[in-house]
């Protein structure tokens, strides 16, 4: 993990001030062989339908929840084939489409949390407009554009996407889970910040850095990291 010191966070949707404390952080999303190796020694309990196989790493997407349409079972059907879980040659990626439970389980394991929304947004840009420090671009972090990408990339091969303090892939590769922000509202809704690697849009990954409410139990866009508080 990487220290981050605290200070005063003007939150990219409200503009309002949320004072951050110092705490540390994962240099890394998680990936998919460390999260396979907590699942394989218990340190995290998967949520699979009662008499199916349960791989240890998810190999579905979830969007629409319980009592979905035949429709909506059609689209996770065809955005699950992005689960790093279907293929055997992505061990250096993020692991995806695991649940905000699972993340925090796994977390917890390790004697620490999910980043709360306000934390990781303080992290990835702080004072600066981007994890980088210039605008959006075209070539920073791992997302759509210029070009359409098939997938998640290996952790930090984007070397533009990395923070003064070494954190990496805060702007692309996938959204990360995270406790809700102070702005957030009661409810049922969980929270990712940060841009996916199926972002298209400057505006997408601009408004991500400041995160958004997450309709889907299981996504190919989103994986995480943790965090714990800092040493006093």
């Amino acid at each position: 993990m990487t220290r981050v010191e605290g200070g005063k966070l003007s939150t990219l949707e409200h503009g309002r001030d949320v004072e951050i404390v110092a705490f540390c952080l994962d240099r890394e999303e998680v990936s998919v062989a460390r999260f396979r190796e907590a699942v394989e020694h218990g340190d995290v309990k998967r949520g699979c339908a009662p008499g199916t196989e349960c791989p240890s790493i998810p190999t579905s997407t979830a969007w629409f929840g319980d009592g979905q349409s035949p429709s909506q079972n059609d689209e996770d059907t065809k955005v699950s084939r992005f689960c790093n879980g279907r293929r055997k040659d992505v061990d250096g990626h993020p692991v995806n489409c695991v649940t905000f439970r699972e993340a925090e389980d796994f977390c917890k394991a390790r004697s620490a949390r999910l980043p709360s929304g306000d934390e990781w947004e303080w992290a990835a840009h702080g004072k600066r407009p981007t994890p980088w420090g210039s605008p959006i671009a075209t070539d920073e972090p791992c997302w759509g554009k210029p070009k359409k990408r098939a997938g998640t990339c290996p952790i930090g091969s984007q070397p533009k996407d990395r923070t003064d303090e070494g954190l990496v892939d805060l702007g692309g590769n996938v959204s990360e889970w995270v406790t809700p922000p102070s702005r957030a509202a009661k409810g049922p809704a969980h929270w990712a910040y940060g841009a996916s690697w199926y972002a298209i849009d400057d505006g997408y990954a601009r408004a991500a850095l400041g995160g958004m409410e997450m309709p889907a139990k299981r996504a190919e866009t989103v994986g995480f990291r943790c965090a714990t508080d800092a040493p006093r």
